[in-house]
């Protein structure tokens, strides 16, 4: 894919006079997230569901890319729907969504399976337009499933692999460290409401700062070993404290 520039990079933090967090404050605040919730331990790659569109945690990175994507700014319950119509529009292939069935047809067809969960219009487009640029890039051989062919992502940087996947369309900083952190297993603190709504809560960013710059910020001064147990507590506290959401 064509390489998307951004101003920033990961470990270069968009506020670099930000004193927050610590790594004493953020392993104080995550011992005691875990006290409260229990510690956050990574599960083993799922294999992919047909009901369940999840953000990210299956096998392949295409399928974790176009999963994520459905799951954006939407439900569990919409996104289930969603994949649902996808399911019941184009069948499954190797256990999990037909990718080549989506592409081979019109993109009116996949606004029309995803209609019910919101978005589709725009999430279609997008869809419609990766799959595209996929199957006609070098790294897709034309006798292999579609769904194979950002495989060699896993042999590139966290730098570069977060590049790659946000030049395509309608992919964002959130959508590409999802996809780095669940299916690739990478140490980035991927940001969604609950994340960015405690951090600021916390005090780990400066006032106004953006979604985007939060990841930023806090990928870059945030502990690797702390990431992904970060993500989830916060996710899970979030969704639990009035007061802290």
């Amino acid at each position: 894919p064509r390489t998307k520039k951004s101003k920033h990079q990961l470990g270069s933090s968009p506020f670099p006079g930000h004193p927050h967090p610590t790594p004493a404050e953020t392993s104080q605040i995550a011992t005691l997230l875990r006290e409260h919730h229990g510690a956050a331990v990574r599960p083993p790659i799922l294999q992919p569901s047909l009901t369940v569109t999840g953000c990210g945690e299956v096998p392949l990175v295409l399928d974790a890319l176009i999963r994520t994507i459905i799951s954006s700014n939407t439900s569990t319950a919409n996104s289930a729907v969603a994949l649902a119509g996808i399911v019941a529009a184009y069948g499954s292939k190797d256990g999990t969504i037909n990718y080549d069935a989506i592409h081979e047809r019109p993109v009116e067809d996949l606004e029309a399976a995803m209609r019910r969960a919101g978005l589709a219009t725009i999430k279609s487009k997008n869809i419609k337009a990766i799959l595209t640029e996929v199957a006609a890039s070098p790294s897709h051989q034309p006798d292999t499933p579609l769904i194979q062919s950002l495989e060699h992502l896993r042999d590139l940087p966290t730098t570069e692999v977060m590049s790659a996947l946000m030049s395509y369309k309608g992919v964002g900083v959130k959508i590409a460290a999802c996809v780095c952190l669940f299916c690739l297993q990478r140490p980035v603190l991927a940001i969604d409401t609950h994340c960015y709504r405690m951090a600021r809560f916390l005090g780990w960013i400066p006032e106004g700062a953006s979604v985007d710059d939060t990841f930023w910020h806090l990928d870059a001064v945030v502990g690797d070993e702390w990431k992904y147990e970060l993500h989830e507590l916060f996710m899970k506290h979030g969704q639990t404290c009035e007061k802290c959401s």
